[in-house]
């Protein structure tokens, strides 16, 4: 057989390796497009109204187009698959600001949701003071006496307190403008916005757990705590911290401790001391020590902060 006759590919034959190699490059452009989508929903979801800016975790659902303002009632059963959807994403993308977002929920659950003799309780109202969100909402001249004056220049930047009010008079937290275009604008470099902003969730945290909370709903509902353990248990079975143990643009606590309060002690013994009692006996990689350790102190170190 000649090598001519050897190189040969009957015509029906090429025609359909073509075809196959086109369908092969469309799916995964498409692929790609639908990732890229997915990427930014959730990124939309994270920077909007729809996420506690401060305390971490989702609220119910948004009442406006624009996902600014939310119904604030915090369920159990919408940031269980939202914890395991955002590992995913960080896991998936290798963005840091999905693994943010993630620490912020798993923190918020830990601190707010989960009741002494184990399980997760249901809810979060929307209801505190006497009308809904009020725990979260703001108002430009608490925050100014709050504030330093550089302090107050990022966070009203970032959050959008420069503008209108967004809700009833008052502001309802945001991320209106990125951090890094603030320090520009500012004139500041990006650590030292940071810097700013972190000692300003501080005092916001701290002041905000002084509030009237909103009433909790202590069942313990066998479905719900299901959704939650399986968001938790994504988090931890991810290789390397799933988040630092922060929410995004500052670390996820608030001061304090009163019950409902978004209060609680946060530190890695804490953490780590809840979850060998719920783990003894049982094989886990852990963290950084080795032992089995919740998600926002595995990832402590990606954050800067002492291992557990």
């Amino acid at each position: 057989m000649s090598g001519d006759e050897e190189d040969y590919i009957p015509e029906n034959e090429a025609a359909d390796t073509d075809a196959a190699g086109e369908a092969h490059e469309e799916v995964a452009a498409l692929k790609a497009e639908l990732a890229e989508l997915k990427d930014r929903a959730l990124r939309a979801m994270a920077e909007g109204g729809l996420q506690d800016q401060l305390g971490g975790g989702f609220f119910r659902y948004s009442v406006d187009e624009r996902w600014a303002i939310p119904h604030f009632e915090k369920m159990l059963y919408d940031n269980g698959p939202l914890l395991a959807l955002f590992t995913d994403a960080w896991q998936v993308s290798g963005d840091d600001y999905f693994a943010q977002v993630a620490a912020a929920i798993g923190d918020w659950v830990l601190r707010e949701m989960e009741q002494p003799q184990g399980g997760y309780y249901a809810t979060q109202d929307a209801d505190s003071d006497g009308g809904e969100g009020r725990f979260y909402l703001w108002d430009a001249q608490t925050l100014r006496g709050l504030l330093s004056d550089d302090e107050f220049q990022v966070t009203a930047a970032h959050y959008g307190l420069d503008r209108p009010a967004n809700f009833e008079g008052l502001w309802h937290l945001q991320t209106a403008t990125p951090l890094a275009d603030v320090a520009t604008a500012l004139g500041i470099d990006a650590t030292r916005a940071l810097a700013l902003l972190t000692t300003a969730q501080e005092r916001m945290r701290k002041t905000r757990g002084g509030r009237p909370a909103p009433g909790r709903d202590d069942k313990v509902i066998a479905a719900w705590n299901g959704l939650m353990i399986q968001g938790m248990a994504s988090a931890r079975r991810r290789p390397g911290p799933p988040a630092p143990g922060r929410a995004p643009g500052g670390p996820a606590r608030e001061a304090g401790g009163r019950p409902g309060s978004g209060g609680g002690d946060s530190s890695p013994d804490h953490h780590r001391g809840r979850y060998e009692s719920a783990n003894r006996g049982r094989t886990s990689s852990g963290g950084p020590c080795g032992r089995p350790c919740c998600p926002p102190c595995r990832g402590r170190q990606a954050g800067g902060l002492a291992a557990c």
